[in-house]
């Protein structure tokens, strides 16, 4: 948008300090060396609703886009299919920096922009107490529960930190943002009370309705249910069911991954140690890939070398289903597809199966 010519004159003489067509212009000036690539396309979209506002095709490390504000709203910088940018979207210049993910320059993305350098403080702090606890010499069980109770005082300071910017910003789209960090994994008498008090266009976010279905499917697919079926067409055309793999008279431990997501590609290797110790041996891993697309599924399976059976193309189906929010989530199915537990990772994955066919 320009300025009109008496704004110009007006700002140039110092008797304004700034000014837009109408008050509602916005200009997003976005950069970065390493994530744009000469003739890709950029989206800008909505992260609410996936309605795209405007494009813009990479020419060097700067992209601009510009336009009118309706409403403030929360958006996304995203590049074949992959979101690397999530800030507000209102008038006035943003400056977004696409490497650290990171937007200022107008009053919410600059709240915003505190509060995640306050967070990113907390972290470095537990960092620092850990390698100061890695250099101690204190007895390895010693080391163990206060690494345990260090990270346990790093998710309080973290939840704490965005609740209150979450209580103090109910009214406008930066509480929403933080909301949506802050109230991820919450039960659904959790999410009711936290939305006490929000206004009804905060409550009738796309995202927050989500949460709530989200919510209410996680009560219906706890552990100790039965598996829910679904069904699913693959890139190839063939239909799938998880009914195909669970409730077969072995253990199945299912994880939903997608390739772009780099939890996920961790998660692998811990993954394979399962399989090669107990596959055959009354466990099978199934995979099945959601919210990615399916020549990407395929290369990462080729990349990582993945033995097991992958369910691609699956999409939401799956995680609208389960009350998945987030991946790599990882669900283990009895033999009689009675869900026995769902949400570990890592160690706690590998502790946990270990314990289950251990017993049986």
């Amino acid at each position: 948008m320009k300025t009109s010519l008496l704004c110009a004159v007006l700002t140039a003489a110092g008797i304004l300090a700034s000014c837009s067509g109408n008050g509602t212009d916005y200009k997003i000036t976005a950069t970065s060396q390493e994530m744009l690539t000469k003739g890709d396309t950029i989206l800008l979209t909505d992260y609410d609703t996936d309605e795209r506002l405007d494009s813009v095709v990479v020419t060097d490390s700067t992209l601009v886009f510009e336009g009118t504000a309706d409403k403030n709203r929360i958006v996304s910088i995203s590049n074949h299919g992959r979101r690397i940018a999530i800030f507000i979207l209102e008038p006035g210049e943003i400056t977004v920096d696409l490497n650290l993910r990171t937007a200022k320059g107008t009053p919410l993305n600059n709240k915003n922009h505190e509060l995640n350098a306050k967070g990113d403080s907390i972290i470095q702090n537990y960092y620092t107490s850990l390698e100061n606890l890695k250099k101690s010499e204190i007895p390895e069980e010693a080391a163990k529960n206060a690494t345990d109770s260090l990270a346990n005082a790093t998710n309080s300071l973290l939840t704490e930190l965005n609740k209150n910017a979450f209580e103090q910003n109910k009214d406008n789209m930066f509480g929403l943002l933080v909301f949506l960090d802050y109230a991820y994994g919450l039960d659904k008498s959790q999410l009711d009370k936290a939305l006490e008090g929000t206004p009804e266009w905060f409550r009738n976010s796309v995202r927050v309705k989500r949460y709530m279905d989200s919510a209410e499917r996680l009560e219906n697919t706890a552990p100790g249910k039965m598996f829910t079926d679904f069904t699913v067409t693959t890139s190839d055309g063939k239909t799938v069911k998880l009914s195909d793999y669970v409730g077969k008279g072995k253990y199945t431990l299912v994880d939903f991954w997608a390739s772009w997501c780099g939890p996920c590609m961790r998660e692998m290797p811990g993954l394979k140690e399962i399989y090669e110790k107990y596959n055959g041996k009354g466990l099978q891993i199934v995979g099945v890939a959601v919210w990615d697309d399916p020549d990407d599924t395929r290369a990462a399976v080729e990349s990582k070398q993945l033995p097991w059976p992958i369910i691609d193309n699956a999409q939401r189906v799956p995680t609208d289903i389960y009350g998945i929010m987030g991946i790599p989530h990882i669900i283990m199915f009895a033999p009689d597809g009675k869900i026995v537990f769902r949400g570990l990772t890592g160690e706690d994955l590998r502790n946990k199966v270990d314990e289950l066919m251990t017993k049986q």
